[in-house]
């Protein structure tokens, strides 16, 4: 019985035991204070650490800051200039060369970023001050053409890179280098000979980083000036034209030739002037006092005249090309002549004008040399007696009938030239000339023209 009370005793006992273990390692206490968040820790960094800026004032790079607090700037160098030098957080800055590097040689200075907890650099370097120099190619170049053994020469004196460009035609020029580095020796000359009246020229220019350097280039004209012979007072009809010439003081012959455009797509200037000078009919001289005309030929298309003058040994100016175009003689106004009749003691006529006419001028032409010249040159000769006396030409409004004193002559001749409505001359001549037993009439074109010489003669060509 006393086992039995025992055994009851002991199970009692670790009833009430186990419920007081079961406390402690479930509820464990109260908690542990937790450890005080750590005190945060300022940071800077920059990028790039090296700026590389050119020799030249204004030349210009940039970094950037990162920061965890407020910041300050400052460099070693007065001639470094920053567009920030406090701020706080990230920041990016502008580094400026404030002059240029007067020094042959690169100069540094240093940036300093600071912090309340550190400090950071940013090297800068300015490139050495750009150096150039040109010499030599002072000459001016005759007027043949040139080669690498005839050449001169310019020296370029830099500390860089260098190009050449030129402001102006330059296919004339030739030049051994565009580009190089360093000094340099550059051959210069004239790939072809300058057949003109003036001389030509074109500036070389030089450049090397911030510095450039310009020489002008010159060869002399080839041809004299005074041999110069064109065109002066030109007549355009619808099927021909007329031109008397203007001369050079030196020029005792010259030479004349009409040519289509294509016929001289593929010749040269010393071609056509070979060509020309071949044929002895072109041949002239000014005291001829020519007026040239053309008969025949076909409207609305273009010509070119072609001339050249000629010294007495035999030296020649340049060519000169000339482009008429001739008209279409449609729509024109125009003041025609008919019922010619005479007597003992006059010429009678009437005029009769088209829609086109708001006035005309009317000339009675006593040359009779003009009766066997072409229409275009009937045409200069009155523009040329309209500028010398223009009294002599009263405007009429409209037709009427017209008489002359015969004087005994037995040729009638008379010209009309009429006013278009928008107020211009037409460009059309009703040329009326007949004899006492035959009469013609023409219809002529001539445009706006200059004063001209007094006398002349006409030279006809087909």
């Amino acid at each position: 019985m006393k086992k039995k009370d025992f055994l009851w005793s002991m199970l009692a006992f670790v009833m009430v035991i186990l419920p007081s273990v079961g406390l402690v390692s479930c509820g464990g206490g109260d908690d542990p204070e937790p450890d005080p968040a750590p005190t945060p820790t300022s940071t800077l960094s920059v990028a790039p650490s090296e700026l590389s800026l050119a020799s030249n004032a204004g030349a210009q790079g940039s970094f950037t800051i990162a920061s965890t607090s407020n910041w300050d700037i400052s460099c070693s160098e007065s001639w470094v200039s920053l567009s920030q030098t406090t701020g706080s957080g990230a920041g990016a800055i502008i580094v400026t060369a404030a002059s240029e590097n007067p020094n042959s040689t690169e100069r540094t200075a240093t940036i300093t970023v600071k912090s309340s907890k550190e400090n950071k650099y940013v090297s800068v370097k300015q490139a050495a001050a750009d150096i150039l120099t040109l010499s030599g190619l002072d000459a001016t170049f005759d007027e043949s053409t040139g080669s690498i053994l005839t050449a001169q020469e310019l020296v370029i004196t830099c500390n860089g890179p260098w190009a050449i460009e030129f402001d102006g035609n330059h296919d004339w020029l030739e030049v051994s280098a565009l580009s190089g580095t360093g000094k340099s020796t550059v051959k210069v000359w004239p790939n072809s000979a300058n057949n003109s009246t003036t001389n030509r020229t074109v500036t070389l220019t030089v450049k090397s980083g911030s510095k450039s350097a310009s020489k002008i280039v010159t060869q002399r004209a080839g041809l004299d000036a005074n041999l110069q012979v064109s065109p002066k007072t030109i007549v355009v009809l619808s099927n021909g034209y007329a031109f008397n010439y203007s001369y050079g003081s030196n020029v005792k012959y010259y030479y004349t030739a009409r040519y289509l455009p294509k016929e001289l797509e593929r010749k040269t200037d010393d071609e056509i002037i070979s060509e020309m000078s071949a044929d002895t009919n072109n041949r002239d001289t000014p005291n001829d006092n020519w007026v040239h005309s053309w008969k025949n030929q076909t409207p609305l298309t273009e010509y070119i005249i072609c001339t050249v003058g000629y010294d007495q040994n035999g030296n020649h100016g340049a060519l000169a090309k000339t482009s008429i175009k001739t008209k279409s003689g449609t729509n024109q106004a125009a003041a025609y002549i008919s019922n010619v009749g005479y007597n003992d003691t006059y010429w009678t006529w009437v005029t009769t004008v088209n829609a086109y006419v708001t006035k005309y001028y009317m000339w009675f032409i006593t040359r009779d040399d003009l009766h066997s010249s072409t229409e275009a040159a009937i045409a200069w000769f009155f523009k040329d007696a309209m500028d010398k006396k223009p009294n002599d030409f009263d405007p009429k409004v409209q037709g009427d009938s017209w008489r002359r004193n015969r004087n005994g002559g037995t040729i009638f001749h008379v010209a009309t030239w009429a006013v278009n409505v928008d107020g211009d001359f037409s460009g059309v001549i009703e040329n009326f000339a007949g004899s006492i037993n035959s009469s013609r009439q023409k219809s002529i074109q001539v445009n706006y023209l200059e004063d001209t010489d007094a006398s002349r003669r006409y030279k006809t060509h087909k």
